[in-house]
């Protein structure tokens, strides 16, 4: 079976932040100490070099805690054994069997230790994303539920473009094959049988806040992840269609 590319894990991770040592034991408290100040991570990965060898990452609450019991400072008593090495290459099912059953996971890309993966973070960007998800698929079921509710031959409209066939055997889209590009041809060909719209909205601020709806959704469901997501054109839709 054909791996699941991990790509889009790229942006739920954060630049990695390491120090570099021969050996564990090397590592001295006073640079630990700075590196944990400055950058206010939580773990710090040993490497002897960006692409060389990873020799274990250490925590920040295990040191704190030695700190509190008065130890003196040890290295090896604060490497974290649930921190593990992935590449970018295993997939993203693989990498996500790990990161279930890790604290966190130190990143290689093209042979290069490059990012740091933590569960939380996942979760967050997980549950972040599928709030833009709903808000698609709320606006969605919103456009079809007035096509349909008012009857809207909109199989003229997409012939426009010659986009009224769903397949090559040239049958026609149904409601559950329109797309954003199919809205937009709909709402804007078909104006003038939506009359209750023009009580809340005119044509053209509604067909600008679909054509951003639009946008956002192509960006969210293709990872792109390169335009800063606006809730408030699909909030816009969503009420205008709700009457």
């Amino acid at each position: 079976m054909e791996k699941i590319s991990a790509d889009f894990l790229v942006q739920f991770s954060k630049n990695l932040i390491f120090l570099e040592a021969r050996n564990i034991q090397d590592i001295e408290q006073d640079t630990l100490d700075k590196k944990l100040f400055k950058e206010g991570v939580s773990y710090i990965p040993i490497l002897t070099n960006i692409r060389g060898r990873y020799l274990g990452t250490l925590s920040r609450k295990k040191y704190f805690y030695l700190k509190l019991k008065g130890k003196p400072f040890s290295p090896f008593e604060i490497i974290d054994p649930d921190i593990h090495v992935v590449s970018l290459d295993e997939g993203l099912d693989g990498i996500l069997k790990k990161l279930k059953i890790s604290s966190g996971l130190v990143l290689k890309i093209d042979g290069e230790y490059k990012k740091f993966i933590s569960p939380r973070t996942v979760s967050d960007s997980f549950e972040n994303y599928t709030t833009k998800l709903l808000l698609i698929e709320t606006a969605e079921n919103k456009l079809r539920d007035i096509i349909l509710k008012l009857n809207i031959n909109f199989t003229d409209s997409l012939s426009i473009k010659n986009q009224q066939f769903k397949n090559i055997k040239n049958e026609l889209k149904e409601i559950k094959d329109l797309t954003f590009s199919d809205y937009n041809l709909i709402f804007n060909d078909k104006w003038g049988e939506f009359d209750l719209l023009n009580k809340f909205v005119s044509k053209s601020d509604f067909l600008k806040n679909l054509n951003n709806v639009s946008k956002f959704r192509n960006d969210v469901f293709h990872f792109r992840n390169e335009l800063e997501f606006d809730e408030k054109p699909f909030r816009l839709i969503i009420k205008y269609l709700t009457y």
